[in-house]
C-alpha cells in the first residue's frame, strides 16, 4: 500500500513518513523528560534560561536553591514532593497570614519531620498524618490538591514558601511543633510553652510528656 502511494504520490508518502517520525520523535520526548518539570506545577528553585509562565505564575530566572532547612531540631533537605506539599499546606493553613504566618506553620512542619512527631519520616507525611491539620480532613482537598487553588493566592505562597526555602527565619520558632487558632484552647494547649503569637495562630514547643511526638525506635 505504502510502495504504491510512494509510486503514485511522492510527496503525500514524504509528508506522511515524516508526519509520523515527529509524532513518534514528540512522543519519545514526552517519554524520557525529567520528571523534576512534570512532577510539580510549581517547582520551587527551576532553573530557566529566560521567564516563563506556567499556568499564569511567572517563574523568573534564578540560581537554583538550596533546600536546607535548619531549625532547632537539626537540619532536613527538601525533596520537591516536600516543597509541593508545603506550598499546599501553608495555602490552606495560612495564606492570608503574611510571609510570617506561612514561614511560621512551614516551621512547625519541619520540626515535626525532624523529630518524628507521630512517627513522621518526612514533610508531607508530619502534613497527612491523620487530624494533624484541619484541611486535610477535608477529603475533596486532599484529592484536589492544586487544582482549583486560587491562582493570585497560590503565588504569594510560592513566594513565601521560595523566601523560607532562601533562609527566611523566625525568631522563638526554633523547637515549635505546635500550633492552634486564637480563637480555640484545645485540651492540649500549654501556655508555659507558648513561644509565638503570630496571626490568627498561637505557637508551642513541646509539650510534656514529650515520649507522644518522638519517632519509635
Amino acid at each position: 500500500m505504502l510502495e504504491n502511494l510512494v509510486q503514485k504520490h511522492p510527496f503525500k508518502a514524504y509528508a506522511l513518513v515524516f508526519t509520523c517520525a515527529l509524532v513518534v520523535m514528540f512522543a519519545f520526548l514526552k517519554f524520557i523528560e525529567p520528571k523534576e518539570r512534570v512532577y510539580s506545577q510549581y517547582t520551587v528553585g527551576i532553573i530557566v534560561d529566560e521567564p516563563v509562565v506556567i499556568n499564569d505564575i511567572a517563574i523568573e530566572p534564578a540560581k537554583k536553591l538550596e533546600r536546607t532547612i535548619t531549625t532547632g531540631f537539626g537540619s532536613y533537605t527538601l525533596s520537591d514532593k516536600d516543597v509541593e506539599c508545603l506550598i499546599v499546606n501553608a495555602y490552606h493553613e495560612a495564606r492570608g497570614e503574611g510571609l510570617d504566618g506561612m514561614v511560621a506553620v512551614s516551621t512547625v512542619v519541619v520540626n515535626r519531620a525532624l523529630v518524628g512527631h507521630m512517627n513522621s519520616k518526612t514533610v508531607c507525611s508530619a502534613i497527612l498524618k491523620k487530624k494533624q491539620f484541619s484541611w486535610t480532613n477535608n477529603t475533596a482537598k486532599r484529592n484536589a490538591w492544586m487544582k482549583g487553588l486560587n491562582k493570585t493566592e497560590l503565588k504569594i505562597v510560592v513566594n513565601a514558601i521560595e523566601k523560607f526555602i532562601g533562609g527566611y527565619s523566625i525568631e522563638g520558632l526554633e523547637k515549635a511543633i505546635y500550633y492552634h487558632e486564637r480563637n480555640i484552647k484545645p485540651k492540649w494547649s500549654n501556655n508555659d510553652y507558648k513561644v509565638a503569637v503570630i496571626k490568627n495562630h498561637i505557637f508551642f514547643n513541646p509539650i510534656p510528656p514529650v515520649s507522644h511526638y518522638l519517632r519509635s525506635a
